[in-house]
């Protein structure tokens, strides 16, 4: 999930910030590296730290500065992203364009309460939960229970200023993709975007995969899926105008399109971020 966020933001350069006292982060530190490896990626630099947040503040402001940008830096929890703005600061470093910053957990109000305010990962509560109420009432049904680690899936990130930003040179492309986030959920078309920025189709199609990793016909439609989600989890409007309201011809579409993106039903992905 945070390879993907950064990685279709243009970011090449991704590190990680996490304490050395949990063991927790570092099984989270070895998930995401091999997230890196497996999207075609080397293993990122790491800053790990045991203290306070005054202890640590200067090492990693050092860190930060000698770090290559810009980078996207994936923090174990709001504290720590918080304590990487606060260094930023000190070094002049602009959050998001020198450093993006994405929180490994989303708490509502201490993300917002950031400057700029943190894009968090979201945590599937409500399946955790129902999935151990579950396991719960078996024991006390007196079922033998496996000691198995059970795995769910984010169901997205919570999108906020910490992030917003493309780490791309080519002034074109920028223009192309802020083309695209204005009007993707209009009927427009890769022929559409080549019209405002006027360029070849097979240089703009070889940007976007050297770039991105995808191609403008899947940026535009990733664009309609974020869209989506926004309305899905924040407003109570119907299915059928969610689909309209994000450029899709019909709910059956978004479903379907939803589904092969996220690997949840819209409804279902309504029910999860209602829940956070």
């Amino acid at each position: 999930m945070a390879v993907d966020h950064f990685s279709e933001r243009g970011f090449r350069n991704m590190a990680f910030v996490a304490p050395t006292n949990f063991v927790n982060a570092e099984k989270y530190k070895g998930y995401f590296m091999n997230a890196l490896v497996e999207k075609g990626f080397p293993p990122c630099p790491t800053f790990a730290y045991d203290g306070t947040d005054a202890e640590i503040l200067e090492p990693l402001t050092e860190w930060l500065l000698e770090l290559p940008k810009p980078a996207g830096i994936l923090a174990w929890g709001h504290g720590y992203a918080q304590c990487i703005v606060d260094a930023c600061m000190l070094a002049n470093i602009v959050v998001p364009h020198d450093v993006a910053i994405l929180s490994a957990s989303n708490d509502n109000f201490l993300c917002n309460a950031c400057h700029p305010p943190l894009s968090g990962v979201l945590t599937p509560m409500k399946q955790i939960g129902y999935h151990a109420a579950k396991l719960l009432d078996q024991m006390m049904q007196g079922e033998n229970i496996p000691h198995d680690i059970t795995y769910f899936p984010p169901p997205g990130v919570h999108e906020r200023l910490s992030t917003d930003t493309l780490a791309v040179e080519d002034s074109r492309l920028r223009k192309v993709i802020g083309f695209m986030k204005n009007h993707a959920c209009e009927a427009i078309t890769v022929e559409d975007a080549l019209a405002a920025v006027p360029m070849a189709r097979s240089s703009l199609e070889q940007q976007f995969q050297k770039t991105f990793g995808c191609s403008p016909v899947e940026e535009i439609r990733r664009q309609r899926i974020n869209k989506a989600r926004q309305l899905l989890a924040y407003t109570d409007l119907s299915m059928q105008q969610i689909a309209e309201a994000s450029g899709f011809s019909s709910y059956n579409y978004l479903s379907y399109a939803f589904k092969k993106a996220t690997g949840n039903p819209p409804r279902d992905y309504r029910k999860m971020m209602r829940s956070q």
